[in-house]
């Protein structure tokens, strides 16, 4: 993920919510955040930016 942040490129993520659920994404990686001890990927996508724990991202492309 982080390789993509410098590169600027564009990442398919397989993630799983709160509530279980499996989504699949194409997002523009903008940056990690840490809070406290858990860290975030920050990305903007068709929709609006969001965040994506980083312990629930299942798989990237």
């Amino acid at each position: 993920m982080q390789q993509a942040i410098w590169d600027e490129r564009k990442l398919q993520i397989k993630y799983e919510r709160a509530d279980g659920e499996y989504i699949e994404r194409v997002v523009s990686p903008l940056g990690l955040v840490a809070k406290g001890s858990t860290w975030y990927l920050i990305a903007g996508s068709i929709e609006k930016i969001r965040n994506y724990r980083a312990s629930r991202i299942k798989s990237v492309i």
